[in-house]
């Protein structure tokens, strides 16, 4: 049944891919689509390399491989919240305490999560679903995720209320997909691993990460529907 859900999860991540690619190669030069892309990758980032870190059997491979969902979920935020402000128009003028509260986290949780001295987590168990023990930036970790997720619906409820014509009909749809996988992600992922409920694993590996395909499928809906 895992190695299913691993197969599962890596299609989700081929098809976020393809997403992403689908974007950017529309118009390669618009900043909205870079960063609507990078946020696709994230999440086939974390996605795809869940699945494959339940497909692969050697425990190096799977050490390494197992820190690829930690950084992913640090760049699946820090991209989110960017293209909020910038999409479907920018809200605000991008300034350098813009650029510093994406690009720091990414750089101090990157460094945590692969140090030795205070890492998010501490190693792979080698069970079916590969859990990790917390380590102590563990919660550190959780509270920037949530935050951030925070942050971001927040800033896409108050641009929905301000907006009108196609971009409130973006709009919602994107905050209703937002919400929805992110709300479940946070339990999924979040809250259910840090009460310590390991038993519950399955979530924590297959079921969170599959509903991204929520976010898969608002954002085709709103790129790929014809609205007048």
């Amino acid at each position: 049944m895992s190695h299913t859900h691993a197969i599962i999860l890596l299609i989700i991540a081929g098809v976020e891919i393809a997403l992403a690619m689908y974007t950017l190669l529309g118009d390669i030069k618009s900043q909205v689509r870079r960063w609507y892309a990078m946020f696709a990758l994230s999440v086939a980032i974390w996605v795809g390399s869940l699945g494959l870190d339940i497909l692969v059997s050697a425990k190096k491979a799977v050490i390494i491989i197992g820190y690829f969902p930690w950084i992913g979920g640090v760049l699946i935020v820090t991209t989110l919240l960017f293209l909020v402000w910038i999409w479907p128009y920018k809200s605000q003028p991008i300034k350098l305490w813009n650029w510093v509260v994406i690009i720091l986290p990414i750089i101090v949780f990157t460094f945590l999560i692969l140090s030795p001295y205070a890492p998010v987590v501490e190693k792979t168990q080698m069970t079916a679903w590969r859990s990790n023990e917390q380590g102590p930036s563990y919660g550190l970790y959780n509270t920037l995720i949530f935050g951030y997720l925070l942050w971001a619906v927040v800033s896409l409820y108050r641009k929905f209320r301000e907006s009108d014509g196609i971009y409130r009909w973006q709009l919602k749809y994107f905050m209703v997909s937002v919400i929805l996988a992110g709300g479940i992600i946070v339990v999924t992922n979040i809250i259910i691993p840090w009460l310590g409920y390991s038993e519950w694993e399955i979530f924590e590996s297959a079921f969170g990460p599959e509903v991204s395909i929520l976010w898969v499928g608002f954002s085709t809906y709103i790129h790929l529907k014809k609205h007048t």
